[in-house]
């Protein structure tokens, strides 16, 4: 297969309204790559295997917060046992701010649904590598979206008191 023939579709949750640059069906100049949400998605779930079927590669963001999160790692399971060809990248955080594991993501490890595990890290503002995502506002539902509602930060920082403290 030709590099040009390659069809790439990438799946995105609902709840993730930030407007990232390859998220944005106007400026992506590659026609070899769908952009579609989870929401899109579910009108094709009752033939999801023909659907995936048009593509060589699925890109799944931020897995943790999809809402069929099983359904996918059923699909996932099945198109590995029938030898379908699809290769799927899936980018999630592995744990909330609590530093609790999502279920989903501990999920497709259990499943031994991965085969290649890159666990990439971001950099504290004290120079350290940045291994927890630090909620920095006062609010207890585990899923808030937002750039502005999280920093990334080492474990000295996460425990530090240098943020706002949540008595959780």
């Amino acid at each position: 297969m030709e590099k040009s023939d390659i069809k790439i579709l990438f799946i995105y949750p609902n709840i993730s309204y930030r407007g990232y640059f390859c998220r944005d069906k106007n400026v992506v100049f590659d026609k070899r790559i769908d952009i579609i949400t989870e929401e899109e998605l579910e009108d094709k779930f009752t033939n999801i295997e023909n659907y995936l079927s048009n593509y060589d590669v699925v890109g799944i963001d931020e897995f943790c917060f999809l809402n069929k999160t099983s359904e996918f790692i059923k699909l996932i399971k099945d198109f590995s046992r029938n030898n379908i060809n699809i290769d799927f990248y899936i980018a999630s955080l592995d744990m909330d701010f609590k530093r609790n594991y999502w279920e989903s993501v501990s999920s497709l490890i259990e499943e031994d649904l991965i085969d290649v595990h890159i666990k990439v890290f971001g950099k504290c503002d004290c120079g350290r590598k940045g291994i927890y995502s630090k909620r920095i506002v006062k609010d207890v539902d585990r899923i808030v979206i937002g750039d502005d509602i999280y920093k990334c930060v080492c474990r000295y920082c996460y425990e530090g008191e240098d943020e706002v403290k949540l008595n959780l």
